[in-house]
């Protein structure tokens, strides 16, 4: 997961916590805690800032994430990271957008516990605990 994170966040994220749960019905849920750099309360207007204290953002599942973010930059919204595989040797695919209201809107070509479950994500992370 660490080389993900770097390529969607940038180098300037050092460490983090993570937490996967996922429901029966396939809806998933993630808990950030940045501590590297750490969340601050910020009031910021526009753009992307994962530090700010809040709701994150959200995420959708849809098998073709290419035309999805197609759809939402002609929609007046902005791709913000690149297409990437979430695990090097998988198909997996994730990509972070922006809505046309700024709003960060993450699309994953899988559902959440297919891409997740039963991994160890430590074997897979550039980002270690020190």
């Amino acid at each position: 997961m660490g080389r993900l994170l770097g390529q969607m966040y940038g180098p300037e994220l050092k460490r983090l916590k993570l937490g996967h749960m996922s429901a029966s019905n396939g809806v998933g849920f993630e808990l950030f805690q940045f501590i590297d750099p750490s969340t601050e309360r910020l009031n910021v207007t526009g753009g992307f800032e994962y530090r700010r204290a809040g709701l994150f953002h959200i995420c959708v599942t849809d098998p073709e994430p290419e035309q999805l973010v197609q759809r939402i930059v002609a929609s007046g919204g902005t791709q913000i990271s690149p297409v990437v595989n979430v695990f090097p040797t998988e198909i997996y695919q994730a990509v972070y957008t922006l809505d046309p209201f700024g709003n960060l809107v993450e699309v994953m070509a899988t559902s959440y516990e297919r891409q997740l479950s039963n991994r160890d994500l430590n074997a897979t992370s550039n980002i270690v605990n020190p």
